[in-house]
């Protein structure tokens, strides 16, 4: 008999989900109660260890239980009564009948990924893929490491890993709430950064960032950070920092200081660690070095042996806060805008704008899907996952070209080097390359050429964006991964 049902368990699954929704009841003894034969909506029907009553009926308002209840690799963040209805009593809602339902599926989207997440698997930062409502999950580990995450700052795991038919089950002890909320509110409910939440408002940084189309990523100072280097309250900050006038002028002294800690994008600590130095453009158009060590190094200095003589942290546990159109880090120390030393900087082709939110690893990608490259000749883009190829990013051509954009790049004078990796098989390319328009004289071939191949020096006069552009010489794939900026100090 156990033999019959390993070999039929997906109908009696078809029949057991039928069954339970149509008789609107749990299921009745027959029915297996291994946990891995249970759906997600099954098991959050019968576990015995909490209750999620509140959290069902949410599903059936909002539609999503029948996603959950069938076939399918999801991961559910799941609320137990305790933790939604201490949501609902911070919003004065009675019931979870009382959340509008464009909220509501909002909330119940929040908790949901399309795709299978052990906890093991979870590192710091933003989770590799988002939720169904779009947005990204964000993971701190406190002490204790498993025994101790929290998600997006207001859920801690408290059950992790229940293996389920159609995905895994992660117990929280609170609701992952819909980010609405710009900087200045996020901070503004932490309560710690009065001072830093005045300037935004009056610089109106953040209305300019808006104007711009700009996704973010803000390093704060709290209150205690200002207090230490003897800032008091916000008109301190101001006679420090602004010689007077409008402190929503961008040529403002206080309006350059707040805009230097925005960078133009939206960063996540997973982004920022991928070297173990770079440099990111703020939003008054200077540039921002991070360093990866133990911790997360703002502008960093060094002594001639290397070791470090001055730094900024950015804090372990209050990093990925999520806004509405950014990211928050917490600062440990002031941060002013200094202009970095030169050092050698990479344009990692999987991390650019154009890429970035867009390929996930393993996948391939056509022209069809890729609208700017649809006319350039083309074929398909493959993102690799490690294994023997490493993590890299393959594009195949025939006869054409393509190019992108790059990262903003330092001013200054650099050689430049794109890394290959060599393959020798027939669907291997040759290419030219080049920056800007200045092609290489130099042909690369995809088959015998491998590492840092450099292709020119080029002195750019301003920190800013460049076009890469690659060319077929020999049709076929090409295996790469970086762009590497080397300064020339003469």
């Amino acid at each position: 008999m156990k033999k019959y049902l390993r070999h039929y368990s997906w109908v009696l699954s078809l029949f057991g989900l039928w069954y339970a929704t149509a008789c609107d009841t749990k299921l009745d003894d027959e029915f297996p109660t291994d946990i891995e034969t249970l759906t997600i909506t099954q098991y959050l029907e019968q576990d015995g260890e909490h209750s999620f009553e509140l959290f069902l009926k949410m599903l059936d308002r909002s539609k999503i239980g029948s996603v959950v209840g069938a076939y399918g690799s999801f991961t559910c963040f799941a609320p137990d009564d305790d933790a939604v209805n201490e949501y609902l009593k911070t919003r004065d809602y009675s019931t979870v009948d009382d959340i509008p339902e464009d909220l509501l599926r909002l909330l119940v989207e929040g908790h949901i990924t399309n795709t299978e997440h052990l906890a093991q698997t979870l590192s710091q930062g933003a989770m590799a893929d988002t939720t169904l409502a779009g947005k990204f999950i964000t993971v701190a580990f406190g002490e204790g490491g498993l025994e101790n995450i929290t998600l997006s700052g207001t859920a801690k795991i408290v059950k992790r890993d229940v293996k389920c038919s159609n995905g895994l089950v992660h117990v929280v002890d609170g609701v992952i709430r819909p980010i609405s909320d710009e900087a200045d509110g996020v901070l503004e409910r932490r309560g710690d950064f009065g001072i830093f939440v005045k300037a935004l408002r009056e610089t109106k940084v953040l209305e300019h960032l808006a104007e711009a189309k700009l996704k973010y990523s803000l390093f704060a100072e709290p209150d205690a950070v200002f207090a230490e280097a003897g800032i008091a309250d916000y008109e301190a900050l101001k006679a420090k920092y602004s010689a007077g006038g409008d402190v929503s002028d961008p040529a403002n002294g206080l309006y350059k200081f707040v805009a230097y800690h925005f960078l133009k994008n939206d960063w996540f600590t997973s982004d920022l660690t991928t070297y173990q130095e770079n440099a990111y453009q703020t939003f008054n158009g200077e540039m921002l070095r991070i360093d990866r060590g133990s911790r997360l190094l703002l502008n960093p200095k060094y002594d001639e042996r290397g070791r470090i003589t001055e730094n900024i942290f950015i804090d372990e546990v209050n990093i990925d806060l999520q806004s509405a159109n950014g990211v928050i880090f917490e600062l440990d120390n002031v941060m002013e805008e200094q202009t970095p030393e030169p050092f050698v900087f990479y344009s990692d082709f999987f991390r650019v704008p154009e890429f970035r939110h867009t390929f996930r690893t393993g996948a391939v990608y056509t022209v069809d899907e890729v609208e700017r490259w649809s006319a350039l000749g083309l074929t398909d883009i493959y993102v690799s996952g490690g294994g023997s190829l490493g993590s890299q990013v393959i594009f195949q051509t025939y006869g054409g070209w393509f190019e992108f954009v790059t990262h903003v790049v330092p001013k200054g004078k650099h050689k430049v080097a794109i890394k290959f990796r060599a393959v020798n098989e027939d669907n291997v390319g040759s290419f030219y390359v080049g920056i800007d328009g200045q092609r290489s004289s130099r042909i690369i071939d995809g088959r015998t050429d491998s590492g840092y191949l450099e292709f020119g020096t080029y002195t750019f006069e301003e920190n800013s964006t460049h076009v890469f552009r690659i060319e077929s010489v020999r049709p076929g794939r090409a295996f790469i991964d970086d762009i590497r900026f080397t300064p020339v100090t003469e």
